[in-house]
């Protein structure tokens, strides 16, 4: 089985999701493991309802910003990345890791582990929330 089919293709977005352009100004299409590592971005920064068409697509992280910073929210937060991230059919369950790395009165940074099925590569996808955004920072393989 190819990695295409495995992991299945998507239009390219940046980093606003708006769709990539070629030079001729067709859609670039994005396969493998890229296509499947968007989708995630994807689903971790738009807010749960953020999709008429899928009103359970997404994530409540932008929800515990404002809240106190206590181990209790903490543990809220990562169980919120790592569900939304297992969400995904391409991501192995019980790879998923997250861990909140900063919380100030402005920002939460998280930082997540994942695998992708048939890939022994783990990714790592840093996000940060704040001001009503979110967005992942980072994401490379290990």
């Amino acid at each position: 089985m190819t990695s295409e089919s495995l992991y299945g293709q998507d239009i390219q977005v940046d980093s606003d999701l708006d769709a990539a352009l070629s030079a001729s100004g067709e859609m670039i299409v994005t396969t493998s493991e890229r296509a499947a590592l968007q989708d995630i971005k994807a689903r971790i920064e738009t807010p749960v309802g953020g999709l008429f068409y899928d009103a359970g697509f997404g994530s409540n992280l932008i929800v515990n910003l404002y809240d106190e910073n206590t181990e209790t929210v903490r543990q809220q937060i990562v169980l919120e990345v790592e569900s939304v991230i297992e969400q995904d059919p391409r991501v192995v369950i019980g790879s998923v890791a997250a861990s909140v790395k900063s919380w100030d009165e402005k920002t939460l940074t998280i930082e997540t582990f994942f695998r992708l099925i048939d890939d022994t590569n783990t990714y790592n996808l840093v996000v940060a929330v704040g001001q009503n955004t979110v967005r992942v920072l980072d994401d490379t393989s290990r």
